[in-house]
């Protein structure tokens, strides 16, 4: 049973990581979509460039996560 709880904090825990970087991705891409006529190419593509870093990170931490599930 305590392996069973382990695995479901784990789970909700990558779940959590993996949501992150969704929302990282999204808001580095659709937020400058929206204020590209206010910014510079530098500034969009610099957003663009660090939202995919930071989902990136965090889908890592996700994989991380679920690496140390219990059997």
């Amino acid at each position: 049973m305590d392996n069973l709880i382990h695995n479901e904090k784990q789970k909700l825990h990558a779940t959590y990581l993996n949501n992150l970087g969704v929302a990282a991705l999204v808001g580095g891409v659709i937020a400058p979509v929206f204020g590209a006529h206010q910014s510079s190419v530098l500034t969009v593509a610099g957003s663009f460039l660090f939202g995919g870093i930071m989902s990136a990170i965090f889908h890592a931490g996700a994989i991380w996560c679920l690496s140390a599930l219990k059997q």
